[in-house]
């Protein structure tokens, strides 16, 4: 799990106060891009390899627009991992501690040359610290087709 500490600031809110999805997002981006800092293994690999990861999808529940000055915890974690995908929950909570915004998204690793998806290896993957997924709706249970229901195979 990889957190980081915010407050929402004029820049951040519209005329009325209220953080904006697109600074929500940035916040959530931010968080997710700089969790690879607590994963060591998978950094160096990355670094080595010349590789990134790639936001592909990501899902959102409202359930609370924090207001001006608030201070707010962004937390990302990984619940699951394959060759080619991550998948992760990044979750926004206020400085009591109760969610704000509730988000998973889908990950693709690629080669920051070509572009193309890469695999990780076998040993990389096991590095990475999976935590459970978080309390949310996913796709499966609202009867979506998405890769990851029925098994993306990397």
């Amino acid at each position: 799990m990889y957190s980081i500490d915010n407050i929402v600031t004029t820049s951040t809110c519209d005329k009325d106060g209220n953080l904006k999805l697109f600074s929500a997002f940035q916040m959530m981006q931010d968080c997710s891009e700089m969790w690879i800092e607590s994963e060591p293994g998978v950094k160096t690999f990355f670094e080595e390899s010349g590789m990134t990861q790639l936001l592909a999808s990501r899902q959102v529940e409202i359930v609370r627009v924090p207001r001006f000055k608030e201070r707010l915890r962004t937390e990302t974690s990984v619940f699951d991992v394959k060759p080619m995908f991550g998948f992760r929950n990044t979750f926004i909570y206020d400085s009591d501690g109760n969610v704000c915004y509730k988000t998973w998204s889908m990950g693709a690793f690629v080669d920051r040359i070509s572009g193309k998806l890469q695999r990780i290896p076998d040993e990389v993957l096991k590095t990475v610290m999976i935590e459970p997924k978080k309390d949310m709706t996913y796709p499966c249970e609202q009867r979506q087709l998405y890769p990851y229901c029925y098994g993306v195979s990397a």
